[in-house]
């Protein structure tokens, strides 16, 4: 059974000599292409965020954003953006936010 293993291994390594090197250099390798996606998805919210806050309307005193994103673009909003406005304005933010989360699902 173990051997079976190591042969499959082997196989989904191309069958290298030094197996555990070869798992060393796929795990560095998935890291580093990891922080690069990761690296993408920042630049991409900073993009966003721009572009909403250059829409944003002035409504007594209240900055408000309308727009309608893909869910995945309000999650990744949200990892950034939701939680510095929460230190600032806790209730007002987050009662907003729920609204845009329900209305983005309808």
């Amino acid at each position: 059974m173990q051997q079976d293993l190591l042969t499959s291994l082997k196989e989904l390594f191309n069958n290298a000599k030094d197996l555990t090197a070869a798992i060393q250099k796929t795990i560095e390798e998935n890291s580093g292409l990891k922080a690069q996606v990761e690296d993408f998805v920042k630049q991409k919210v900073q993009q966003i965020k721009a572009s909403l806050l250059k829409r944003a309307e002035d409504i007594n005193g209240i900055k408000v954003i309308k727009s309608v994103l893909p869910q995945v673009f309000l999650l990744m909003l949200s990892k950034t953006w939701l939680s510095k406005c929460q230190d600032s304005c806790p209730r007002r933010c987050s009662a907003y936010w729920v609204q845009a989360m329900k209305a983005n699902r309808s």
